[in-house]
């Protein structure tokens, strides 16, 4: 018996999550909901892919339409922030939905939290798609260099790197330092804004500047984006253990110098793996989207006093 799925939203990291679906050997149906031009590129790029899959278990369906089933058993919604409310509340006035994966970010105004609560009625059904642990690089770095370890946990860790979007991808990290580190960030600190750059998402915009979050034991995270072209560098402090993780090589060393080597994985080899199908939930690993609306909130309210791009009051970051 099949399970059914569906994906709202295929125009850019959605078209992943579908790719990584259809090259898999899951039994799922899986309903494809966008506008018409999205649909077609998705068609035309993976009919091959789709063909061996199965076209009986794909249905393209334009966003305008209503939701063709009463319940699914898996939701993606892909689409950007602006319009992830919008989908959140039609899907819930449509259909029953146990299992629902979300991108960040959940929303993009302090106006929008308040709904986005709302709509979450079961906060343990909704998902935030932050993958890195689940990555066997990450997890043999827990293992080999903090996992068993007598100090008191990360004093400090830092993200370094350019043009890689503090405001759009800061959650990835935190969460990964989380993992790392057992220990959970609450805290914003602060946000310096060095300068504002258009990212390659047309009409949307990040930051050079820094951004510094306080976990529970008073340890600071620096995540931070300059203008000078760099590899994406990780560095944490635990203690006498010094971690460096250099993400663009793929490649960690600590100070005793015990290298891991490994490769990213790109949601196109991850979304699969998310799916329990005999117990028809979603995997441990990816965290509840609830979780995180507290720092989702005081990431909006640091930007308030600022000139960072926004239209109708939403910040135009994604």
């Amino acid at each position: 018996m099949s399970s059914n799925l569906v994906i709202v939203g295929v125009g850019g990291i959605g078209s992943r999550h579908f790719e990584s679906i259809i090259k898999s050997k899951l039994n799922l149906h899986i309903e494809v909901r966008d506008f018409k031009n999205n649909l077609s590129k998705l068609q035309d790029t993976y009919s091959e892919s789709i063909k061996k899959y199965g076209w009986e278990k794909v249905t393209l369906i334009d966003a305008t339409k209503d939701f063709a089933l009463a319940q699914y058993d898996y939701a993606i919604i892909a689409t950007g922030a602006t319009e992830r409310l919008e989908v959140l509340e039609k899907l819930k006035n449509s259909a029953k939905v146990p299992n629902v994966i979300l991108e960040k970010p959940l929303y993009n105004s302090i106006n929008d939290s308040n709904k986005f609560s709302e709509l979450i009625a079961k906060p343990e059904n909704y998902r935030l798609n932050l993958p890195r642990e689940s990555m066997p690089f990450y997890k043999e770095i827990k293992k080999k260099y903090f996992e068993g370890k007598s100090s008191n946990g990360i004093i400090a860790a830092q993200i370094l790197g350019s043009n890689w979007g503090v405001l759009s991808n800061f959650l990835h990290f935190l969460r990964l330092i989380e993992f790392l580190s057992e220990v959970k960030f609450t805290q914003i600190e602060q946000v310096k804004i060095d300068g504002v750059y258009q990212t390659k998402r047309s009409d949307y915009f990040d930051i050079q500047g820094e951004m510094s979050i306080i976990n529970e034991n008073g340890a600071i995270l620096k995540l931070m984006d300059s203008k000078e072209n760099s590899d994406l560098i990780i560095q944490i402090c635990d203690g006498d253990n010094e971690v460096t993780i250099n993400e663009s090589k793929m490649w960690a060393s600590n100070k005793r110098n015990a290298e891991i080597f490994g490769r990213i994985l790109y949601q196109s080899q991850l979304t699969a793996n998310y799916f329990d199908l005999e117990t028809q939930k979603l995997v441990s690993s990816l965290p509840s989207a609830y979780e995180y609306t507290d720092i989702q909130n005081q990431i909006l309210l640091k930007l308030e006093p600022t000139t960072f791009p926004r239209l109708n009051n939403r910040y135009k970051f994604t």
